[in-house]
């Protein structure tokens, strides 16, 4: 599961380079994903 969000991650940060005027959304983005899949696998 943590291996494929590592991926993720990774092709979103990839993206960023592509275009860098959304890269602040995304990030914001995938940050917030990151950190509500590792809340709700706490849960």
């Amino acid at each position: 599961m943590l291996e494929e969000q590592i991926k993720e991650l990774k092709l979103q940060n990839f993206k960023i380079h592509e275009d860098p005027l959304n890269s602040n959304v995304i990030g914001a983005k995938a940050a917030s994903e990151l950190m509500w899949g590792v809340n709700s696998e706490n849960e």
